[in-house]
């Protein structure tokens, strides 16, 4: 495949006052200012994870023809080298998302209308700032020969999600109702209906993500004019499903670990995975696991239980992984 491939992060950072002070304002307003799951401060932490993230995509994805960062248009750009590069463009929500959607602090609204980014290329990746490129990888490891994204899901969801975790699974519920009454998409062995998504970089066709918006625009609507997460938001999800549904993707059972105590990938050998989850807490397992099974994207999971010492730890390591600004 020839076609160019673009990369979109989502970010913001907590520790710019003037976005901050605005988050705290209209969560107030909303009444989820206490509200440790829909706006913890663990969800809007940078932690320099963006930097370095742009730095891995650089050394194991070349190919990719230009970064867009979108951010809120109150949120300062860092005065970092890597978004300084030709190649990197900063992009606002209000460029993309109609004024009734704003303010937003919510990944589920935004993500509605990545495709909407003036200049995007038809075929992008979408990637959230604590996702890495731990190895090289080609095009083909996102888009099959016909050049159609590949959609990686894993096990079934159970509803023993942590309290952290229910509005992200709601979200992805709601998705599969949506694609169960138009397109009549039922769970099986090759199908994404109830499968939990491998939570790292996806890839999608612009164009389809537009029609799938159009064909549940009714729906979707509605529903993101809330600014924070909760449980009625339909999961970007439901853009994967509609492209299996029209025959534009490709399903994969997915070689994805997560360190949950419960995973099912402890049955995998090692140097079998297509991506890593690090979840809060323990990422300082990372050298081991990735060591042992070399995947090609990594996740480090922020919550409630990260430290600052964490972040500086994997400040540190990451920076002797990825030295090149």
């Amino acid at each position: 495949m020839t076609d160019p491939v673009d990369l979109v992060y989502a970010w913001c950072d907590d520790t710019d006052e003037k976005w901050r002070e605005k988050r705290l304002a209209v969560a107030e307003r909303h009444g989820v200012a206490a509200s440790r799951v829909e706006n913890g401060a663990f969800r809007f932490r940078g932690g320099d994870m963006l930097r370095y993230s742009v730095r891995s995509a650089a050394k194991h994805a070349p190919w990719i023809r230009t970064v867009f960062v979108l951010m809120d248009d109150d949120q300062t750009v860092p005065d970092w080298p890597e978004l300084k590069n030709g190649n990197v463009r900063v992009v606002r929500h209000s460029e993309i998302m109609p004024p009734e959607c704003l303010p937003t602090f919510c990944a589920d609204v935004f993500e509605h209308h990545l495709a909407r980014i003036p200049g995007l290329a038809p075929r992008f990746l979408y990637a959230n700032d604590d996702t890495l490129f731990w190895d090289a990888v080609a095009p083909s490891f996102f888009f099959a020969a016909d050049g159609y994204p590949v959609f990686r899901f894993g096990m079934r969801r159970k509803n023993n999600a942590s309290d952290v975790e229910q509005t992200y699974r709601s979200g992805q519920d709601v998705s599969d109702r949506l694609l169960r009454a138009r397109f009549g998409m039922r769970p099986g062995p090759r199908s994404m209906i109830g499968r939990l998504p491998h939570h790292n970089v996806d890839a999608y066709l612009r164009d389809d993500m537009l029609a799938c918006y159009e064909c549940f625009r009714a729906e979707i609507e509605p529903m993101l004019r809330y600014p924070f997460r909760n449980h009625d938001i339909a999961h970007r999800v439901l853009y994967a499903g509609y492209a299996l549904a029209v025959g534009h993707g490709h399903f994969r059972r997915a070689t994805f670990n997560t360190n949950y105590a419960s995973a099912w990938w402890r049955r995998l050998l090692p140097r079998w995975a297509d991506s890593l989850q690090v979840v809060s807490g323990r990422w300082r397992e990372a050298p081991e696991l990735f060591a042992r099974f070399r995947p090609k994207l990594v996740c480090f999971n922020d919550g409630p239980d990260t430290t600052d010492d964490d972040f500086t730890w994997l400040r540190a390591w990451l920076e002797k992984r990825f030295p090149v600004a």
